[in-house]
């Protein structure tokens, strides 16, 4: 069984810093959609846990980005 977390940092001034452990099915995945949807392969990630956590409204939905969150791309 794989460590899915690490070590987690958070400092209100900055963005919070977190380790996650992917398989190589699961980091092959991200990074070819970040490719799919031109986003770097960490900002992909951020985006899904995001859209995951407004989903299941631990965030509430729509909230504006905070500074240096990457937003969905244009079309």
């Amino acid at each position: 069984m794989r460590n899915m977390v690490s070590d987690f940092s958070f400092d209100e001034q900055r963005r919070g810093r977190m380790t996650i452990y992917l398989t190589a099915d699961e980091a092959r995945a991200l990074h070819s959609l970040a490719i799919r949807e031109r986003r770097e392969t960490r900002e992909q990630a951020s985006y899904l846990l995001r859209q995951k956590l407004e989903e299941l409204g631990a965030l509430p939905a729509h909230q504006p980005a905070a500074q240096g969150a990457v937003e969905e791309p244009p079309p």
